[in-house]
């Protein structure tokens, strides 16, 4: 194989990840390196992969679930790339090996990172994990980040690196999730909530881990304030630990628990019958998926305190396409009254989070991010300065 190939190393592959990776197979020709295993309770999807891709031996160091490693030698000979991608994470070891091989093999090396962590963004501290990835962003190649708020961050306290940080805006197929929106709504919205079951006249939805840093206590808290005056149902999407607090409300009518669902069609059919997202831990992916059926997110303002948001946090404007609340569960409830009680808002706020995943949040500037950091390493585009 030609020297043109551009590698892709990801520990694993989630299932949400494989559309944005077949398009950046099919616009940049960027091969997938990864490994079938299980991360922070997420698998590696191994089906549907049917763009070029490499599927490595890999696994957990020592048994340590912060500690992940991957066989990498044979898969950089057989395509000898001019450039290699990867996750920059202190405790993945691929990154560390390709960082040493950099010099023998002649390829460019790019870090995909938040960056700044969630917590020293909210904290504004120059930690000691800080100065330590500051130290090795600088020895890249060029650095992609998660989002614009993350490089003017990093590029204030570190100008050197500003020629040479991009951002992929962080999302997902937006256009896979804008279109089964889309058929959704064509139909009856009655019709699609008997189907399942929902008779509540406003319904409130959660979609992720159900984890204590979920804060699933307190969505359920709210909840049951609001019923006491309201006509409001909640659907929680999701597995985890925090499971078990469910079970008291086994019984309780307005509760929708159905469990993980990966595929998108499914739980679209939950999103398109709700008409409101609520998280009040710390909020990820899930504002696009939100954001991708007309649905405002209600989360908490950082604190030091917490929650420390992941960095598509940036697409969330209070009071415009959701609320940053106080993590209290009368202003969050409070919240949430405002759009039972305003029909006008709820529509205002359900059209502005469609026009964000049009505008912002769309996959396009995602690879656009990526396109842009690979010209620049390879010397075919401009820097960002």
């Amino acid at each position: 194989m030609s020297k043109s190939s551009v590698l892709l190393f990801q520990r694993i592959t989630p299932s949400y990840r494989v559309p944005v990776f077949r398009r950046l197979h099919e616009e940049l020709q960027v091969v997938l390196c990864y490994s079938d295993a299980t991360v922070n309770g997420v698998a590696s999807h191994l089906h549907g992969i049917e763009f070029q891709n490499e599927l490595l031996p890999g696994g957990f160091f020592l048994g340590r679930s912060n500690l992940f490693s991957q066989k990498i030698l044979s898969v950089l000979r057989k395509h000898r790339p001019s450039v290699v991608i990867c996750e920059y994470a202190f405790g993945n070891f691929t990154f560390w090996k390709l960082l040493l091989l950099r010099p023998f093999m002649g390829y460019r090396l790019i870090g995909w990172s938040h960056g700044i962590k969630n917590r020293d963004m909210v904290l504004d501290e120059k930690s000691m994990h800080f100065k330590t990835t500051g130290f090795f962003l600088k020895r890249l190649d060029a650095v992609l980040l998660y989002s614009e708020q993350r490089r003017q961050r990093l590029v204030e306290r570190m100008p050197s690196l500003a020629e040479k940080t991009f951002v992929a805006h962080n999302t997902l197929d937006t256009t896979l999730h804008t279109e089964v929106y889309q058929r959704y709504q064509e139909r009856n919205r009655d019709a699609l909530k008997r189907e399942l079951g929902i008779s509540t006249r406003f319904t409130l939805c959660f979609l992720g881990r159900l984890r204590d840093s979920k804060r699933i206590d307190l969505i359920l808290e709210i909840w049951e304030k609001l019923r006491a005056s309201h006509d409001i149902g909640l659907v929680l999407i999701g597995d985890g630990p925090e499971r078990q607090r469910l079970e008291k409300y086994r019984e309780e009518p307005g509760l929708f628990a159905p469990g993980a669902i990966h595929d998108v069609e499914e739980s679209g059919k939950y999103l398109a019958a709700c008409d409101a997202m609520i998280m009040p831990g710390y909020v990820g992916l899930s504002i696009v998926h939100a954001f991708a059926f007309g649905l405002p997110m209600i989360t908490c303002r950082s604190t030091k305190k917490g929650p420390f948001h992941s960095p598509e946090i940036e697409y969330l404007k209070d009071g415009v396409n959701g609320f940053f609340c106080d993590s209290d569960a009368d202003t969050l409830a409070g919240c949430v009254e405002r759009l039972i009680l305003d029909s006008d808002l709820l529509t205002k706020m359900k059209q502005n989070a469609l026009d964000t995943v049009q505008n912002e949040a769309n996959v396009d500037r995602m690879i656009t991010g990526f396109s842009d950091a690979i010209e620049y390493v390879t010397g075919q585009g401009k820097s960002t300065s």
